[in-house]
């Protein structure tokens, strides 16, 4: 099972009681599967009535989460080599996630600066968790400054929000330019990244640790 941060625990149980042997792959540093808020509020009164072990919490762990909770002495291996991301993009992820034990093995493939930040100037612009200030900024600057191709399907742009991932897909209508929540993204990757924060002040939502984690790494 691949992306198992990404299964939801039910799902996974029922591949287990199909298998003999089981190799379960996936990254307690990168994002969980979403529950949505009617089947969170439903799990967790079962799960109350219940009393079950917290391992077996369906709305609070994946199907990755819940193995390791449950069977803590469960063989694990660390797949430590990285070929995909540039050095620094990677190493970026590798000081704060992963204890500087990831082995970066990728060489840069182009002379682009590997990590950029645009700053927009101060103010309240983040309406209803959409930032049209920085959608301005990526469409007006970061794409002509960067020479970026938005037809050639190098280019994707990640967002903590659904209501920025969507306005920004509009905007992109009729290209290749991917928009989408980090959530969706995980498991994917493009060329060149995106990030957009949409917040006036980053919270803790936007600066989650695994959701930072996941945002960054989609770029090559």
């Amino acid at each position: 099972m691949d992306e198992a941060s990404q299964v939801d625990l039910a799902t996974g149980a029922l591949a287990l009681a199909s298998a003999k042997n089981a190799v379960i792959v996936g990254d307690l540093k990168q994002l969980p599967n979403v529950i949505p808020e009617d089947q969170r509020k439903l799990s967790e009164a079962v799960f109350q009535s219940y009393r079950l072990p917290e391992g077996y919490n369906y709305a609070d762990n994946s199907f990755l989460k819940s193995i390791c909770t449950v069977i803590p002495d469960v063989p694990q291996t660390l797949l430590r080599e990285h070929y995909r991301c540039h050095p620094e993009i990677i190493g970026f992820c590798n000081q704060p996630f992963y204890n500087n034990e990831l082995i970066v093995l990728t060489n840069p493939k182009s002379d682009r600066q590997p990590l950029m930040v645009y700053r927009t100037a101060p103010g309240n612009h983040a309406r209803n968790r959409v930032n049209q200030r920085q959608i301005d900024v990526i469409t007006n600057e970061v794409f002509p400054n960067q020479g970026l191709n938005a037809s050639d399907g190098s280019v994707g742009i990640v967002t903590p929000y659904r209501n920025q991932a969507d306005e920004l897909q509009r905007i992109f209508a009729g290209t290749t330019v991917k928009a989408d929540t980090a959530d969706k993204f995980q498991g994917q990757e493009r060329s060149v990244m995106i990030f957009s924060t949409v917040d006036n002040e980053i919270g803790e939502f936007a600066s989650d640790p695994n959701r930072l984690n996941v945002a960054v790494s989609r770029a090559v």
